[in-house]
């Protein structure tokens, strides 16, 4: 894996290597997505599924939308070049910090007062919050209000998810001896005997 010692600098969360829970958040996004889209929506009532569709895709889908964002920008400090010769090693003897009097020694390049250097992206990342290992990429400058609308949205979106699954457990808890639990085009559909009304949702 490229460190500091090999100069290796980081432009967006992308590049290689990728981070296991980097690929762990994609492949968990996907799972979630598939089993909404594919077994939970069209689970509801046939006059329910608009909503059951809507609400939860429009936050689920921003999540992602802006996850995608947030991990394609480059959160550099505005100054910071990527075509210059980096020191690869630091002498603390000699040298406390990596940023001294707004000036990097990696970077070799001015930066702003609230920048700070991510040894995970060796680069300079002004207003720098955190590195996001889920994104591989850092948060802060540019990234840092998408990421956080982004973690929001992920957030009501699973809980919009969370209340459409308990709805349908209590629905197939409350039926459970009837034959017909879900409702086709026609207003029935057999899971397990004999037809339940739309009003029995």
């Amino acid at each position: 894996m490229p460190t500091l010692e090999d100069g290796f600098v980081r432009r967006n969360g992308w590049e290689l290597p990728v981070n296991f829970q980097q690929i762990a958040a994609w492949t968990i996004i996907a799972y979630l997505l598939a089993i909404f889209y594919g077994v939970i929506a069209p689970a509801f009532p046939v006059r329910w599924q608009p909503f059951a569709y809507l609400f939860p895709s429009l936050f689920l889908l921003t999540h992602v939308g802006l996850l995608f964002i947030c991990t394609t920008m480059d959160p550099a400090d505005p100054n910071v070049r990527y075509d210059t010769i980096r020191p690869t090693t630091i002498d603390r003897s000699k040298r406390k910090h990596v940023i001294m009097n707004q000036q990097c020694y990696f970077c070799q390049v001015s930066v702003g007062a609230n920048a700070k250097h991510c040894s995970a992206c060796n680069k300079c990342v002004g207003d720098f919050d955190h590195h996001c290992r889920w994104m591989n990429n850092c948060v802060g400058g540019r990234t840092y209000t998408l990421f956080f609308t982004s973690i929001a949205a992920g957030s009501i979106g699973v809980m919009l998810l969370l209340s459409c699954i308990i709805y349908l457990l209590i629905a197939l808890y409350k039926f459970r001896e009837a034959t017909y639990l879900h409702l086709s085009n026609n207003n029935e559909l057999a899971l397990f005997g004999a037809p339940a009304s739309d009003n029995a949702f």
